[in-house]
């Protein structure tokens, strides 16, 4: 008797001290989730299944002896801080929670539809794999659906519908819409048959019409103005502004004409329905500059000023706020001018930017206060206009205009290093003479506005050097060489004091290589140089920089430099070999390429061997070039015709006739070409 008292108050004992572990275990979880950190909600999970392994899926020790697990509150608080923190370990992404969850279910823990809409809403964050949020959102639901039979705790309300379709709403997938609709139709079965109180309202739909926007589809503007109608038809749902804009949008990313097309229906419907009742879904200037937008990135952009002149005349018509004019507006606008070829382009957006500027001082419309984009939307207009003759000074001009409106107070209008980069490429292509100094000083001006402020958005990247090392080598100046060089160098020794912005690629060095093909001083120190730069590119690719591979553009570029070398030298045994290391890697050999090897063929001097050998390349080249180029230039024909002179008349004669079925038998070079090696070939073609 005695025994079986002291056994009891043992195990009594053991209980107590069990209880306390059990109640400082659950106090850790309150304390750990509280911070809504990786850490807190990793120990709080943590925490939680070892105090359920301690229980040993024993439910009634669980009910009876640890009220804390047995109350909600726990778990919904561990649920809101998990979805709250913004980095989660990858045993805590949203499906892991989920299964989690089941799992707590199974020991007796409550979970309900709150906690479940808590997971589906934080899935976007806390998913590895984004292709598999529809998929992870319809297992939620549907096992919410089966487990709300026996347990109603579980049965989807008007939140869970709403949580769903946000989700859905931000992803991107194409299977996305069609998900949405069926979920949007399944609330309504829900609201019929008195499951939830709450019928799908204009913000649901308009949720439905963001995932037609994201999908991508072709067919997303016609089934998402669909949808617009069917609210329109619905005694209860008016589709407003917003639901208009989404549809506008839907249109304007599909970047055809067609498709623009139709944002202006749709725009145009808007205006009349609103004119008629004042009180349909009111157009802003939000839809106008979508529609704007529409035509300006397929380039059309006389209809993109179109629309915005209308908007300009409602704003006058009304003076409604909702309808001014804003920076939007006007800028895309003027970069539908700078995507266009016209020598009109530039002049029309440098005139929008004036209006635009007016506008403001006129209004006070701090929207249309000078900005960096609209200023550098203009620059893009001149570097893509074809004219010359103005691109470079009215580039300058504008980078100028720039610089005072920002040193007098307007620090929205700075420009930067993509304000300076385009500057510079309008100066390389001016063919200007004085252009690539004009170019190099900025870049001194853009590294010394850099190395004083920090600023990284003016610190010159790759594109900005190598544009001026091109404004270089397309110049005629003697010294181009040489400052094409020292940029180079510039540009290696930035990246190899960390500058990562400044790393030479592929195009750097084969700006060098041209501006040595042009210059008028080479020598065979250029050719030996050249054969440097391409060797050093091949031996940085071998080390990992995949983006110093020589292209076939430096290959061709070093072929004719091979070709202008003067003296005793086997120009054609290189050319052969820089054309099968191009073929080796896989590289196309272009017309470029022949036609200089072609030509460095025709100059080989040496024996009489090395000579013959040098016609057997070119002919071999030549039949190359017949299988692989479509359309040889004239260029081509006539390097050939050269280095079948003293060799090969008969192969003269076959690549003349070659060249006159292509339409080049009276071209000045070919012609020449022809009369050193037998003018009586001339005969043959006419």
């Amino acid at each position: 008797m005695i025994e079986t008292i002291r056994e009891i108050n043992q195990s009594r004992q053991e209980h107590k001290i069990i209880d306390l572990v059990r109640y400082e275990k659950s106090e850790k979880i309150y304390s750990s989730c509280s911070e809504v950190s990786y850490d807190g909600v990793a120990v709080s999970f943590q925490t939680l299944e070892k105090l359920l392994r301690d229980l040993g899926g024993d439910t009634n020790v669980l009910i009876e002896r640890t009220e804390l697990v047995k109350n909600k509150k726990l778990l919904n608080n561990l649920v809101s801080c998990w979805s709250q923190s913004h980095e989660v370990p990858d045993y805590l992404h949203a499906e892991n929670v989920f299964l989690k969850l089941q799992e707590y279910r199974s020991y007796g823990m409550s979970i309900d539809t709150r906690m479940l809409n808590i997971v589906m809403n934080a899935i976007t964050e806390k998913i590895n794999d984004s292709t598999q949020v529809p998929r992870l959102v319809n297992r939620i639901f549907n096992y919410m659906e089966v487990e709300s039979e026996i347990d109603t705790n579980l049965l989807p309300n008007d939140i869970t519908f709403t949580t769903v379709l946000t989700v859905l709403s931000k992803s991107e997938l194409p299977e996305t819409p069609d998900c949405a609709q069926t979920y949007l139709k399944t609330m309504t079965l829900y609201h019929k048959s008195e499951k939830i109180e709450k019928a799908p309202s204009e913000s649901l739909y308009i949720l439905l019409l963001q995932t037609w926007a994201n999908s991508g589809l072709e067919i997303a503007g016609e089934r998402a103005e669909d949808v617009l109608y069917q609210m329109q038809n619905s005694d209860r749902i008016f589709p407003g502004t917003v639901a208009f804009s989404v549809v506008l949008n839907c249109w304007g990313r599909q970047k055809k004409l067609s498709a623009a097309n139709r944002a202006f229906a749709v725009l145009k419907h808007m205006e009349e329905r609103f004119k008629a009742d004042k009180k349909s879904a009111k157009p802003n200037t939000y839809c106008y500059a979508t529609v704007i937008d529409a035509y300006g990135c397929i380039g059309k952009a006389v209809e993109a000023e179109q629309v915005l002149e209308r908007l300009m005349d409602a704003y006058n018509e009304s003076k409604d706020p909702d309808l001014q004019p804003n920076a939007v507006a006007f800028t895309s606008t003027i970069k539908a001018w700078s995507k266009t070829d016209s020598s009109e382009g530039p002049i029309r957006a440098e005139k929008l930017l004036e209006r635009m500027h007016k506008l403001y001082l006129e209004t006070g419309n701090e929207s249309l206060a000078p900005q960096t984009i609209p200023f550098t939307s203009v620059l893009h207009a001149w570097a893509r206009c074809r004219e010359k003759t103005r691109k470079a000074s009215r580039s300058e001009a504008i980078l100028m205009k720039m610089q005072e409106l920002y040193a007098s107070g307007y620090e929205d209008v700075r420009p930067n290093r993509i304000s300076y980069a385009t500057v510079i490429d309008c100066l390389a292509k001016s063919n200007e003479r004085s252009a690539a100094e004009r170019a190099e000083a900025l870049l001194e001006s853009l590294i010394g506005l850099y190395e004083e402020t920090g600023d990284v958005n003016l610190r010159p990247n790759t594109v900005t050097f190598t544009s001026v090392m091109d404004a270089w080598a397309k110049s005629s100046e003697r010294h181009a060489v040489s400052r094409v060089e020292a940029i180079l160098r510039k540009m290696e020794d930035m990246y190899a004091a960390g500058v990562q912005d400044a790393k030479p690629n592929a195009i750097s060095y084969t700006i060098v290589l041209r501006a040595f093909a042009t210059d008028i001083n080479a020598d065979d120190k250029t050719a030996e140089k050249a054969l440097d730069i391409l060797n050093k590119m091949k031996k940085l690719e071998g080390k990992g920089h995949k983006d110093l591979a020589p292209s076939t553009k430096t290959y061709g570029t070093v072929i004719r430099i091979i070709a202008n070398r003067k003296g005793p030298h086997d120009n054609a045994k290189k050319v052969q070999e820089l054309i099968q290391e191009m073929k080796n890697r896989g590289l196309p050999v272009d017309d470029f390429s022949f036609g200089y090897a072609f030509l460095a063929c025709s100059r080989t001097r040496g024996s009489k061997a090395m000579r013959n050998s040098a016609f057997m390349i070119a002919r071999s080249l030549y039949r190359e070039m017949q299988q692989k180029v479509k359309s040889p230039s004239a260029t081509s024909y006539a390097n050939f015709i050269q280095a079948c002179y003293r060799n090969n008349e008969k192969a003269a004669e076959g690549a003349y006739l070659d060249c006159c079925k292509h339409g080049y038998g009276q071209d000045t070079k070919v012609v020449r070409a022809v009369k050193r090696v037998s003018p009586r070939l001339l005969t043959k073609c006419y």
